[in-house]
């Protein structure tokens, strides 16, 4: 019996997508409860969703990349005879 083909693992930049699609789409009912716990702040303002939209994606990709930068530069054959 042949093996059945595994899925493909998501990428980090797809995860990261996804994410910030989930948080755009909920952003109202957090900005509303927002506005309903804190006097004074807006429901929505875009120039904030957009900011930090933009550093969030910024610090899950650096946090992404940083670790598989750091082991791609590891040659297998020396990790494996180290164990």
């Amino acid at each position: 019996m042949p093996n059945a083909p595994t899925p493909p693992i998501p990428t980090a930049e797809f995860r990261v997508l996804l994410t910030l699609l989930a948080g755009v789409a909920a952003t109202p009912f957090v900005g509303s409860v927002l506005a309903a716990s804190v006097q004074g702040a807006p429901s929505r303002a875009p120039e904030v969703l957009v900011t930090a939209s933009v550093v969030l994606a910024a610090v899950a990709l650096t946090a992404t990349w940083l670790p598989a930068r750091r082991a791609a530069a590891v040659n297998p054959v020396e990790s494996l005879r180290a164990d």
